[in-house]
């Protein structure tokens, strides 16, 4: 595979997918927690900046995006001349056998460019959508820590309620 493209995947796969993991399963935890009427204390606040780090990391990842954008533009110029030198060497190529030795290694060459090229279009063409999946995540993630706690609250204070009604 292209290296550019596997260096995308690699960093969508660390930024979004394990960040999505570790995240879920702290959110996780403290909503159970919070079930459990136990104190989340600092663990909500630590799930809480975990959150934002990886707010701000999937606003790298959408700039690494516009990068790949710019690589894939060079990219289609870089074949275009492969297209031309590939065309100029097949002329040469009837009158001299270095040329034609040229021509023949040119066209790996375009090959390759253009394999690059559709790969790294693919990948450009998901990462928003990802990005997207990733940032509804987020907001859900800090929904469901501000209902549970919310939740605990409305429990804790109906409780003190029927305690106070009773004696």
């Amino acid at each position: 595979m292209a290296v550019v493209v596997e260096i995308l995947k690699e960093l969508v796969k660390k930024q979004f997918n394990e960040k999505m993991i570790e995240i879920e399963h702290e959110v996780d935890c403290i909503v159970e927690d919070i079930r459990k009427a136990k104190s989340p204390g600092l663990n909500t606040k630590k799930a809480m900046e975990n959150i934002e780090e990886a707010a701000r990391l999937k606003g790298e990842v959408d700039k690494t995006k516009e990068d790949a954008e710019r690589i894939y533009k060079a990219l289609v110029i870089v074949k275009t001349v492969y297209d031309a030198t590939d065309k100029s060497t097949t002329i040469g190529a009837a009158l001299n056998p270095v040329a034609a030795a040229i021509g023949y290694a040119t066209r790996f060459l375009i090959e390759a460019a253009k394999k690059e090229i559709r790969d790294l279009k693919n990948i450009i063409e998901v990462i928003p959508s990802l990005s997207k999946n990733f940032g509804e995540f987020l907001k859900r993630s800090r929904g469901r820590i501000i209902v549970a706690l919310a939740a605990a609250a409305l429990k804790q204070k109906s409780s003190k309620d029927r305690t106070n009604m009773v004696g």
